[in-house]
């Protein structure tokens, strides 16, 4: 049985073990299972049991995830050492083999373990597009994972405030995902 390493976090056929480090300012990361994909492209996850190792002041010791066997699996938090969290990380387990995927090789197993919910999202984004080339809205800057999510925000406060004046205005993904919540109540303090 092989194992993955990530910072000081550690997976095993069964678990997620997570160290806490920094006096408790790092770790101890938190498992989830990837269990499809949602419409507008953010992954839906489960949440895993696990066992509390950590002391009382939660500044030292460890937290287990147990893995619900074969299937997609992310993780996050973790102590990547004792100055710094690491970045999310993907992994399958498959019978007794663990395996480490980049986002894109995880979009190809969701691609392939949901045909459904992939083909929907990609419908989804799609009419996102049309809808936003069609009012002659401008493109969003930022990242691919930050467009997607912004353009989706931008759709649905579209739909709900057509021709708003913002709407041409707000140029950067940043934007829309940082007034995700106020722009859900339209406060009229928008800037």
């Amino acid at each position: 049985m092989n194992a993955l390493v990530f910072g000081r976090a550690r997976v095993d056929a069964d678990y997620f073990h997570g160290a806490v480090t920094g006096g408790g300012a790092h770790g101890p990361g938190i498992c989830q299972r990837v269990t499809g994909i949602a419409p507008d492209g953010r992954l839906t996850l489960g949440y895993l049991p696990f066992h509390e190792g950590r002391s009382q002041s939660r500044r030292s010791g460890s937290v287990s995830y147990e893995l619900s066997g074969d299937g997609l699996y992310r993780a996050y938090g973790y102590a990547q050492n004792s100055r710094r969290e690491g970045p999310e990380v993907y992994f399958e387990l498959a019978g007794e083999t663990l395996m480490q995927l980049t986002r894109a090789a995880l979009d190809l197993r969701l691609r392939t373990l949901h045909p459904e919910e992939y083909a929907l999202m990609e419908q989804t984004r799609e009419r996102i597009q049309r809808h936003a080339e069609g009012e002659g809205l401008p493109e969003l800057g930022g990242s691919p994972k930050q467009i997607q999510w912004a353009l989706a925000i931008r759709d649905a406060f579209s739909r709900n405030h057509p021709g708003h004046p913002l709407l041409r205005r707000a140029t950067t993904a940043k934007y829309w995902i940082e007034r995700r919540h106020s722009l859900r109540t339209h406060q009229t303090t928008i800037n």
